[in-house]
Order: structure tokens, then C-alpha cells, then sequence
């Protein structure tokens, strides 16, 4: 088995991009595929499938399915786009390579008296970070906050959590739980836990709970 973007918590909690040899079932697979493909060479009639496995057995410790499907919304997307973009960053450090006699980015910034401003050549691996930290501290910023507020709206307490066999959890805050659980994820990836950390601190204020109580 071959992943990318493994986030791995324990052996019941896990996920990324899988490698799947097996037949295209939509057109966001199919464009995902062909990107991977042609990064990697594979020239097969039965490509392979960069597939998002979300083995995620917290998620089901969440109440109702709106929460869960927002869990795994929001924990997919994580690996889903973020192997996209890196593939299209590599897509186009090839296309720059192989139409640049020089081999290695030269960083090119402002010396004195000179007019010309040039912003750095950034790395693959720069651009691939910057690129994961806004999607944190911007995107799902945004989309965590608009969910949030949905399931603090739908209210409910202790009621609405799964009673699973061999679960002794005494949950009752819904809009905290969930937050846990999804920050409890992002928090796995280390080029990302100061964005973690501040997004914490805002969603845990929209819900009034302060961190160390939580």
C-alpha cells in the first residue's frame, strides 16, 4: 500500500491519498489522475486512482450525519487538495526546467540603487507550504466558522451523540466536540500547527469555551 499525505493518529485513525489501480469513477477523479499520471510516467490501461482513504474512527463519535459529513468534508479536502496542488506545482517546475537552460531557481531580490524589484524564486516545497498554511488560516477559517455557527444554530446536547458499544465518553457540547475532532486531525500535519493553533483559539471563542477547559 502507498499513501501521500498519510496523517496517522493511532491504528483506528488515519487517512490521505491511496494509490489505486482500478477504473475512474467521476470527472474529479479523472482529472486528479491524469495529473498524477502524467507526473509520474505510468503509461497503463488500468491507471492508478490517487484515491482519499478516510479511516477516521473518531468521526463516528460525532451526533448525526451533518456533523460527520462535515468532518469528513473537511478532513478529505485536507489531503484531496493539497496532493492536487502539489502535483500542479510540479507540473510546473517541469514545464519551467524544460524550457530554462538553468537547472536550479536563482532567488533574485532588490540590491541598493537598483529600481527593479523581483519577488524570490520560490521552492516546490516553499510554494506547497504557503499553500497549506492559508488553506488553514483562510479557507477553512471561513468554512469551519460557517459550520460551526450551523451546529451551535441546531443546538442539542448529550442526546444527539451515537451511543456506541464500549463507549464510557461523556459528551455534551456538540459544536466542541466536533471542533476537536477536525483541529485534533489538521494538528497532525507539523507545517501547520501554529495556523492550528490560532484557529483554535477563534473557534473555540465562537463556541465560549475557553482552551483549557475544554
Amino acid at each position: 500500500n502507498f499513501y501521500a499525505h498519510y496523517l496517522f493518529l493511532d491504528q483506528n485513525n488515519f487517512g490521505g491519498i491511496h494509490f489505486e489501480k482500478r477504473e475512474i469513477e467521476d470527472n474529479e477523479e479523472n482529472e486528479m489522475t491524469q495529473l498524477f499520471n502524467a507526473e509520474s510516467g505510468v503509461d497503463d490501461s488500468m491507471p492508478i486512482v490517487p484515491t482519499v482513504v478516510c479511516g477516521w474512527n473518531i468521526m463516528q463519535y460525532l451526533p448525526g450525519d451533518i456533523a460527520q459529513d462535515y468532518f469528513r468534508t473537511i478532513v478529505g479536502r485536507f489531503s484531496k487538495d493539497v496532493f492536487r496542488k502539489q502535483l500542479l506545482i510540479e507540473q510546473k517546475a517541469k514545464s519551467k526546467t524544460s524550457s530554462s537552460a538553468a537547472i536550479f531557481p536563482i532567488s533574485v531580490t532588490k540590491s541598493e540603487g537598483d529600481g527593479n524589484v523581483h519577488a524570490p524564486v520560490l521552492s516546490p516545497q516553499e510554494q506547497l507550504l504557503i499553500y497549506k498554511k492559508k488553506m488553514i488560516s483562510k479557507h477553512f477559517a471561513n468554512y469551519l466558522t460557517r459550520v460551526v455557527g450551523e451546529i451551535l444554530e441546531d443546538g442539542g446536547g448529550p442526546e444527539t451523540f451515537p451511543h456506541l458499544p464500549g463507549s464510557s465518553l461523556h459528551l455534551v457540547n456538540p459544536a466542541l466536540e466536533f471542533v476537536k475532532n477536525v483541529l485534533v486531525i489538521l494538528d497532525l500535519d507539523q507545517d501547520v500547527k501554529q495556523e492550528v493553533v490560532y484557529l483554535r483559539k477563534s473557534l473555540f471563542a465562537q463556541i465560549g469555551v475557553q482552551e483549557y477547559s475544554s
